[in-house]
């Protein structure tokens, strides 16, 4: 690597927080558990409020056509849920048991694509059978039996909720530990990383980016308004991540070598199958300079996991709730 250096190869120091995983963090997680498996009961003669579940008749019409499947169709809608339409949910909030209600809103049409620029003109009709209010069930043990998988009893929900936190916070601290040391180590290379690190590295973020666009299925320009960036945002942005990834590779090069750390061609293959998958790191590691990428990244990870093992590390006890945020 030239005349690339670190100002120091003593082992990293750093301070983590050390996320007790305390009765009311379990506590607070059970609510929140027990909240997403709500109960509903009669509603007593009140309007629909916006997180009941109704029983209703609805007829639909798309620009004056009755809707495939929405003619005087009878539908259970969760009014929280997100299945149906927003301005549809909507439209129904006040109504009673028996209440009748036709009204009209405009949506983005089927295949309008990225923005919804094309609107379709809905009409419905909507007769309520029933109204049933949401309920917060206070968990018996009963109630754990049927909602809560492998738990029995409130005591065995608890336990399970607590081992759930505490792995949780393991691995949290584990993916830390790892992001600080090497963030420490970076900072001692003198110098900064080479230009030509540096321009791999944007590369590789660019690559990314576009593949994450081509998943979402989002372009360029919406996802700059998603964000709120300009394209000069996006590019700080990628020169700031590829230089950080170049900083970090570059100094964990530099240990392995101080270290003599190597790897054999079954670890390169193993890298390979965790980042590709199978057979695709098969044909991944047959094309050109792909072998000595992928053992880079061998030599860089196990040299990280032994500068983790060798690290100083205080841990400052503090709540679960969020710990790493």
């Amino acid at each position: 690597m030239g005349h690339a250096r670190l100002a120091t190869y003593e082992p990293v120091s750093i301070s983590l927080p050390d996320a007790i995983v305390s009765d009311a963090d379990v506590e607070e997680r059970m609510r929140e558990i027990v909240g997403k498996i709500p109960t509903y009961g009669r509603a007593g003669g009140c309007g629909i409020s916006a997180d009941d579940k109704v029983r209703a008749v609805v007829t639909l019409k798309e620009n004056g056509e009755l809707l495939k499947g929405f003619r005087g169709r009878e539908v259970t809608i969760t009014m929280d849920d997100g299945f149906f339409p927003a301005p549809l949910v909507e439209g129904i909030i006040g109504m009673a048991e028996g209440e009748r209600r036709s009204f009209s809103f405009e949506m983005p049409a089927v295949g309008s694509g990225d923005g919804g620029s094309r609107l379709s003109f809905m009409e419905a009709d909507v007769r309520v059978i029933e109204v049933r209010k949401r309920k917060i069930p206070v968990p018996d043990d009963e109630w754990v039996a049927v909602n809560i998988p492998r738990a029995k009893t409130v005591a065995e929900f608890r336990a399970s909720v607590r081992e759930q936190m505490e792995e949780d916070r393991r691995r949290r601290l584990d993916e830390a530990k790892r992001a600080r040391c090497v963030a420490v180590l970076a900072g001692r290379l003198v110098g900064g990383a080479s230009r030509k690190s540096i321009g791999r590295a944007v590369a590789g973020v660019r690559a990314d980016f576009e593949r994450k666009l081509a998943v979402e299925g989002k372009t360029k320009g919406g996802k700059l308004a998603e964000l709120g960036w300009t394209e000069s945002d996006l590019e700080a942005s990628f020169a700031a991540e590829g230089s950080r990834i170049a900083a970090e590779g570059e100094a964990l090069e530099l240990m392995a070598e101080h270290w003599g750390i190597d790897v054999s061609d079954e670890e390169v293959r193993r890298t390979a199958e965790r980042v590709c998958g199978g057979i695709a790191a098969r044909n991944r590691l047959d094309e050109r300079g792909e072998w000595e990428r992928m053992r880079t990244l061998a030599r860089c990870e196990k040299t990280l996991d032994q500068v983790v093992s060798q690290a100083i590390i205080a841990l400052d006890p503090m709540s679960a709730a969020n710990p790493f945020g």
